[in-house]
């Protein structure tokens, strides 16, 4: 939708947001820039995205270092 000439360089970092959309849609499809989020009220964030694929695994691969289950709330002693 875009100028082509402006296609990222190889290594180049790209900022974008997943947003909410249909279910069963790709989540290539999902892929907004920032800048497009924040001019169009009907945009979301994907918090379920967030919290799952960004959030969580981080934080569960910390629990475990602790002996917990970060996923189920067990404590594995």
């Amino acid at each position: 939708r875009q100028d082509k000439r402006s296609d990222p360089r190889v290594g180049e970092r790209v900022p974008y947001v997943i947003v909410y959309g249909s279910p069963g849609l790709p989540l290539i499809q999902l892929v907004r820039q920032p800048l497009e989020v924040l001019q169009d009220p009907s945009l979301r964030l994907n918090a379920t995205y967030y919290i799952t694929k960004q959030i969580l695994p981080p934080l569960n691969r910390a629990f475990s270092l602790l002996g917990a289950d970060g996923f189920h709330g067990r404590w594995n002693v």
